[in-house]
């Protein structure tokens, strides 16, 4: 786990807390930054954001270790916003996602274990 510092430049980025629950710790995913390569008027860059994608992270892990495309079907089956941005923007996103601030930590899914600490992630 490497602590995260913000970024200069835009990246593809995702999302995600790891959160105390009423059974135990669950995941979150937020949402994740990415490129369309399409400019709609407002930039090439996105940011998309699932409604409600909470997992405990027990089934979390196991789901990431047996399927490769595990988040991107979580994400897939809940209702979606996306918002369309420029560089500057996807920035701006990228180092005040979490209530004005970066993330906590770079952490990527298959690294996650059950004794991962509480907090904002990056992947």
């Amino acid at each position: 786990m490497e602590k995260f510092n913000g970024v200069t430049e835009p990246a593809e980025l995702e999302f995600y807390s790891i959160e105390n629950g009423k059974t135990g710790k669950n995941i979150h995913l937020m949402g994740y930054t990415y490129d369309s390569e399409c400019d709609n008027g407002q930039g090439t860059w996105r940011l998309l954001e699932p409604c409600f994608v909470i997992v405990p992270i027990a089934e979390f892990i196991e789901g990431v270790k047996s399927s490769e495309g595990y988040t991107d079907n979580l994400i897939s089956e809940a209702k979606q916003y996306i918002e369309d941005m420029d560089e500057q923007g996807v920035v701006e996103c990228i180092n005040e996602y979490f209530n004005g601030k970066p993330a906590d930590y770079r952490l990527h899914y298959s690294e996650i274990t059950i004794d991962t600490p509480c907090g904002n992630y990056v992947s």
